[in-house]
């Protein structure tokens, strides 16, 4: 069964993807082995504190590094270095771009067997990235909360 997974980026590497502009077809993490083929990944990040929605992935293919490449016509050392690759199908992917989700944040539910099933806020409202850092599955609700907002 597919799932719905968020996965964090730092801001610097929003800019650096913003910079090159165009679909967002590929991402790459070592955490991504829980990721499976038909499953969506969420990737956000935090900026001052505010949860932003960077761009989802519908999961084609999860690959190795060098397949990746061939999938996507490039050289392998244009790619992100990890373990494990996720490529959209090109009629799949969504273009990059930061969007305010941080009213969401209280409403975001995970699926959790220990009981952290959401994200913890700030005294000032804020939420800490160190959360963010292990990639979560979110409820089926979590995730039609983000397809909203693209």
């Amino acid at each position: 069964m597919a799932k719905d997974l968020l996965s964090y980026w730092k801001p610097k590497t929003v800019d650096d993807m913003l910079a090159k502009g165009g679909a967002q077809l590929h991402a790459a993490s070592d955490q991504y082995d829980r990721v499976r083929d038909g499953d969506t990944v969420w990737i956000v990040t935090i900026r001052s504190g505010m949860l932003k929605l960077v761009t989802c992935i519908n999961v084609w293919r999860v690959t190795g590094q060098a397949d990746a490449a061939q999938l996507l016509g490039v050289p392998a050392d244009e790619l992100w270095e990890a373990e494990y690759h996720i490529v959209a199908a090109a009629e799949n992917a969504r273009e990059i771009a930061e969007r305010d989700i941080h009213s969401f944040a209280p409403q975001l539910r995970f699926k959790s067997t220990g009981g952290n099933d959401r994200l913890t806020l700030n005294e000032d409202g804020t939420v800490n990235a160190a959360q963010l850092q292990a990639m979560r599955v979110l409820t089926p609700e979590s995730a039609a909360l983000l397809a909203t907002v693209l």
